[in-house]
């Protein structure tokens, strides 16, 4: 089984690394092209935001094993659409947020009001990095000026 796991690896590298070379041949993308993938981002983000909405992550108790794998799915495709969309700290957001993901479907019993929040809260933040990514000029635009 190892080794059936070692060239799946591997096979998914060598697609990653044919896309990559592949990409860096492409025109860059104009800001027009560059809305579709923020839409689909927005799309995916939704479906989190659904899930969340539900109420389940609010009670730990009351979190099933079913929410939790919707919740990994959703958070998947947002992953793959910031992929597309090139949001790298939305990316990184949503890797650092599987590993909590992860532990929840091992365990459900470790659920806890934290990993709860975080997983709620995560609609919240990653809202303002796709909004950051597609308009950075006006973020820091919105910050008070500091004096020298």
């Amino acid at each position: 089984m190892r080794n059936v796991n070692y060239l799946n690896t591997r096979q998914r590298v060598d697609t990653a690394r044919a896309l990559h070379v592949g990409a860096k041949q492409q025109p860059p993308l104009t800001p027009h092209l560059h809305e579709a993938p923020v839409t689909a981002v927005m799309h995916a983000l939704e479906k989190i935001s659904d899930i969340v909405s539900d109420g389940c992550f609010y009670d730990p108790n009351n979190l099933t094993q079913d929410e939790i794998l919707a919740y990994a799915l959703a958070l998947i495709r947002v992953r793959e659409c910031a992929g597309m969309a090139a949001m790298d700290r939305l990316m990184n957001a949503c890797d650092a947020l599987a590993v909590t993901v992860s532990r929840l479907i091992e365990d459900r019993a470790s659920a806890s009001h934290a990993k709860c929040e975080a997983l709620t809260q995560f609609v919240t933040h990653a809202r303002e990095m796709i909004l950051a990514s597609a308009n950075p000029t006006a973020v820091f635009s919105s910050l008070p000026r500091v004096r020298q």
